[in-house]
């Protein structure tokens, strides 16, 4: 026995006390356990001290087991401690990120100001060059007015304007989009009524394109949808798959809406020019196109885009050159 445990025996039995006390021995083959040693005195019927009754217990395991409890709170602390300096690290973090975004919404609202400005103000500029441009026009002698270059050169201001007309009204659609927050209610609207507006809107494009349009959208002949946005969304899909129409075939539109899960998946498919979609986000990016043999601002398939998420909704689009282009609109159907 160690000194200590010796110590309390020795204290214990002077005072005729209980004891109790947990210490290590050497066993015989060399390892060392714990034990539990206890006793209380024992009286003659005197009262004089005959002796003490005691036992020793072997406890090593439940040492070891006390031992691998202090050892997994020690690293539980230490996990603790590293788990608060990493929410620590984590809410840092995220008032970096709101204050950043903060900052992004204000950039974005300015942004969206000045671009609605600039377009608002830029309309009475262009509508002034147009009067000039009719009034020179009218003002110039027959003779003049019908010489080739000068006739030429009327052409090409006119589409100048008329570009510039154009990009302006997309910016001003796009700032409104930015602004909508929930945006125009939905209702439920005749997706075929909307399909036929928009092709009577672009008849002469249709035949011009000799085109070959399919319709079947009997699966969901009502969507829940803004009126304005759906027409805007047809018309773009169906525009953009008539102007990249290939020359070497009869151009063929299919146009479908089926069920999807939660969706109302419009389908607009064409066997035209196709696109190269090695860099997706140019094909729905702000002011990129991927054909420049025709007229457009690049700004229709982005209007497209943000109208349908933030109406909550997708849009894919599968592509090969000179195979055709499958756009698809993924609209939220009813609950």
């Amino acid at each position: 026995m160690t000194w200590s445990v010796t110590h309390t025996i020795g204290e214990a039995t002077k005072g005729h006390r209980h004891f109790r006390n947990e210490h290590r021995f050497l066993r015989h083959d060399g390892e060392y356990r714990w034990l539990l040693s206890q006793g209380a005195p024992s009286y003659r019927s005197n009262g004089d001290l005959y002796g003490y009754v005691g036992s020793s217990i072997d406890i090593t395991e439940i040492k070891q087991a006390e031992l691998k409890l202090q050892n997994l709170a020690m690293e539980l602390a230490a996990a603790n401690e590293e788990l608060r300096a990493s929410n620590n690290q984590v809410q840092e973090t995220n008032d970096k990120l709101s204050s950043s975004n903060r900052k992004l919404s204000h950039i974005n609202a300015d942004m969206d100001n000045f671009i609605y400005t600039a377009s608002h103000d830029l309309r009475a500029p262009i509508s002034n060059i147009e009067a000039l441009m009719h009034a020179l026009l009218e003002d110039i002698s027959v003779e003049s007015r019908e010489n080739p270059a000068v006739e030429n050169l009327f052409k090409l201001m006119g589409a100048s304007i008329e570009r510039f007309k154009r990009t302006v009204n997309d910016l001003t659609e796009i700032t409104k989009l930015q602004r909508q927050e929930a945006g125009e209610e939905d209702m439920q609207v005749a997706l075929y009524q909307i399909i036929r507006e928009v092709q009577l809107d672009l008849n002469s494009l249709i035949a011009q394109a000799n085109a070959e349009i399919q319709v079947d959208i009997q699966v969901c002949e009502l969507i829940d949808f803004s009126s304005k946005n759906a027409r805007s969304v047809v018309y773009n899909l169906l525009s953009n798959a008539l102007k990249y129409r290939s020359p070497e075939h009869p151009l063929l539109i299919h146009i479908d809406c089926y069920q999807q899960e939660n969706y109302q998946v419009l389908s607009v498919q064409d066997n035209g020019l196709g696109m190269d979609l090695t860099d997706k986000s140019k094909v729905f990016g702000m002011f990129k196109r991927l054909h420049d043999h025709v007229e457009g601002s690049g700004l229709g398939l982005y209007i497209v885009k943000k109208i349908v998420e933030n109406a909550g909704g997708k849009i894919e689009v599968e592509s090969k050159v000179n195979e055709g282009t499958t756009f698809r609109v993924f609209l939220k159907g009813q609950q």
